[in-house]
Formats: structure tokens, sequence, C-alpha cells
């Protein structure tokens, strides 16, 4: 391959690793902000507002491991060609681009970022409706990947 499409792929996924390493950042100061004691006192009572610290610090310690997981992983491919290669390819692959875009991907990305920082907000006024919200996130979680596994198999034949 060339030298031009090599350093291409190389800035792609540098700017992967970027976007991972904002998604830390934010997700620290998100933690660091929930722990305020003026954040707390918004709370109708300590038991909803320890039940929003703990969703906040679960949360933040998912995006982390998630974030990690994927720096890691692409800072390992930009030392070798072959796994850049690859990874590129995979980020790339026109099939799977056509079946995530039928399946509402980026919508429901959008939707479900939404929802979770709507809770949030929300919980300092209705922990009921903080919570409804969250249930409202999972069943999208759950329409997402049964769309993702309907279009698998009907543009692929894949079980």
């Amino acid at each position: 391959m060339n030298n031009k499409k090599m350093n291409q792929m190389r800035e792609s996924i540098k700017k992967q690793n970027f976007a991972y390493v904002g998604i830390i950042l934010l997700s620290a100061a998100l933690y660091f902000v929930s722990q305020r004691p003026t954040i707390t006192a918004m709370y109708a009572t300590s038991n909803y507002a320890d039940f929003m610290q703990g969703f906040v610090i679960g949360m933040v310690i998912v995006l982390d491991i998630i974030s990690i997981y994927h720096l890691v992983k692409y800072s390992n491919a930009l030392k070798d060609d072959k796994k850049l290669t690859q990874i590129y390819n995979e980020m790339h692959d026109e099939r799977m681009c056509h079946i995530e875009s039928l399946s509402g991907k980026f919508t429901v990305k959008f939707a479900a970022i939404f929802l979770l920082l709507f809770a949030i907000v929300v919980s300092f006024f209705s922990f009921e409706a903080a919570i409804a919200i969250m249930a409202a996130l999972f069943i999208l979680g759950i329409a997402k990947k049964v769309s993702m596994v309907h279009y698998t198999r009907t543009y692929t034949g894949e079980e």
C-alpha cells in the first residue's frame, strides 16, 4: 500500500484516539460535577442522590473502560501496518456501513445520548421520571440490537 494511504489511515485512527481521550475527560468532568454537594442537595432525598451518584459513577466507569480498550487497540494498530489496515478496513466496510445506516445507528446513538443526559437533568426534579427515561433508554438499546440482527440476516445471510 502506498505511503499516502497509510498516512490517511493513521490520521483517521489518531482522530478516533483523540475522540476517546475526549470522552474520558468529559466523563471525568461529569463525575466531579456530580459529586459536588450543591448538586446532591438538589435531590429530594439522600437516597435519590445516592442512586444518581451511583448511576453516574457506573456510567463513567463503563465509558472509561470502553474508551481505554479502544485507545489501546488503536494505539497498537498505529505501530503495526497490518493491524492498522485491518482496523481501518473494518471501520470503513461499505457493507457494514450500509447495514448500520439502515438500522438507524446514528439516530439511535444521538437519541441514546440525549436520553441519558435528559435522565440526569430530570433526576434533579423527579426520581420516577429519571427511572422511566432510563427504562426507555434500555428499550431503545434492545430495539437497536434487534434491528441490527434483522438487517444483518437480511443483507448478509449470516445467522
